[in-house]
């Protein structure tokens, strides 16, 4: 019977009351790209906000390079991505007042996924006095590298380390935030090719003879701890021609389904 009612929910329309969704775009992306998941939420009359993120602000991390801390791989996300989290913030707290002032869910793709964690840090929302479960009570993390095993693989040199050890896994669960984390095996990498290289700079070279995920992260590294974790095994990470992508109408439905 709740199989049948899942099934009846991802086919059919169905409404979430008092629901809206924050979009944070991952890395290299704007809010232009993320069209779909605006759609396929409009189908359940959810509203979608995405914080304006321009392609070019992307560059804005290299700022760091000059400092002594990027070489000692401990920046912080504020060191790097103040520019982002600022305007995630504004824009979450606007979303919320045109949700009557009800929480809203944070839908993070790619590196969208852990700067959200940062923003809901360790329960006091970013730049904020306010509780994190005051703007926020769900986190959806799609195809994030949302898990990294050495510190001197991580290409943020520190933020994604700094997230994992002070905010790890489904950290605010208990403090009534729903966690769920999207990942993919759709794509099979071999030693020596360029997907192989892109997953081993998140587990490392010595990943074995093949790793699996959605052509740019691994999956491996992609659940939270304590999350619903949701795995895809035709998901690619950006949206390519006749390939399925987490925005695609069906994905978005399945996690809807389980607010």
């Amino acid at each position: 019977m709740k199989f049948i009612f899942f099934l009846l929910t991802v086919v059919s329309g169905f409404t979430i009351p008092n629901t809206r969704i924050v979009v944070l775009p991952g890395y290299g992306c704007c809010k232009d790209d993320y069209q779909d998941i605006v759609n396929s939420c409009a189908v359940h009359n959810v509203d979608v906000d995405i914080v304006p993120i321009e392609r070019y602000e992307w560059l804005q991390p290299m700022k760091s390079v000059f400092k002594k801390k990027f070489w000692d791989y401990e920046l912080t996300p504020e060191d790097s991505f103040d520019w982002y989290l600022e305007k995630a913030k504004r824009t979450i707290i606007e979303s919320v007042k045109k949700n009557d002032d009800y929480s809203i869910v944070l839908c993070g793709h790619s590196a969208g996924g852990w700067l959200g964690r940062a923003l809901l840090q360790n329960g006091t929302f970013y730049g904020t006095n306010k509780k994190a479960y005051q703007y926020v009570y769900g986190m959806v993390t799609l195809g994030t590298p949302n898990v990294i095993e050495d510190n001197q693989l991580d290409t943020t040199h520190g933020c994604l380390h700094y997230v994992n050890k002070n905010f790890p896994g489904s950290f605010l669960k208990k403090q009534g935030i729903k966690y769920i984390s999207l990942g993919s095996y759709a794509k099979k990498a071999s030693k020596n090719s360029i997907v192989y290289k892109s997953y081993s700079t998140i587990l490392g070279e010595n990943s074995g003879e093949h790793i699996y995920g959605d052509g740019v992260v691994p999956l491996d590294s992609m659940h939270l701890q304590d999350a619903i974790q949701l795995t895809f095994h035709d998901v690619f990470h950006y949206k390519q021609k006749d390939k399925k992508w987490y925005g695609d109408p069906y994905i978005v439905n399945t996690w809807l389904s389980y607010l």
